[in-house]
């Protein structure tokens, strides 16, 4: 080998080993250990999928919505989501409300809570805010939002 694919062999080997990606002389670490300590990341929030509302009693279709959502979860492992609900109706929403799941990294229902929203009675056109403070003991990948309401009026017939 030449003197120069040499040295370029060795300076790969000490950047790999520099960055923590190859072996670094020295003592093993003992198995299911890292060699250097590791930081903890600040928890990242869930993904939220906001999903269709619920169907009125009188079977008329959903017409209250998501129409912004934040999410953040703080160091400590707090959880807030807020956001904004509108109705996209041509009729008086009643007893608007915002039912938010919370699921595992399995896809396995950990809790249902109601966020506060205000206000509660919204003209078609109208928009309304929510807000939930959740602590979180464990990591959760994801959050449905889904949007009820009673219609104020008999639908037509």
């Amino acid at each position: 080998m030449r003197s120069g694919a040499i040295a370029t062999i060795i300076g790969t080997w000490l950047l790999l080993a520099a960055c923590g990606g190859g072996a670094a002389p020295g003592p093993s670490p003992s198995p299911g250990l890292s060699p250097r300590p590791s930081v903890t990341p600040a928890p990242s929030p869930p993904a939220v999928v906001p999903i269709e509302g619920e169907t009125s009693l009188d079977g008329w279709q959903a017409e209250v919505v998501v129409v912004a959502r934040e999410v953040q979860v703080d160091a400590t492992g707090w959880l807030r989501l807020d956001g904004r609900l509108a109705n996209r109706g041509t009729r008086e929403a009643t007893a608007v409300g915002l039912r938010v799941r919370f699921y595992d990294e399995l896809g396995l229902l950990l809790d249902t809570r109601e966020a506060v929203v205000t206000p509660t009675l919204l003209a078609p056109a109208q928009e309304a805010t929510f807000a939930l403070v959740y602590p979180t003991q464990a990591r959760i990948p994801l959050l449905t939002l889904q949007p009820r309401w009673q219609l104020s009026s008999p639908a037509p017939r």
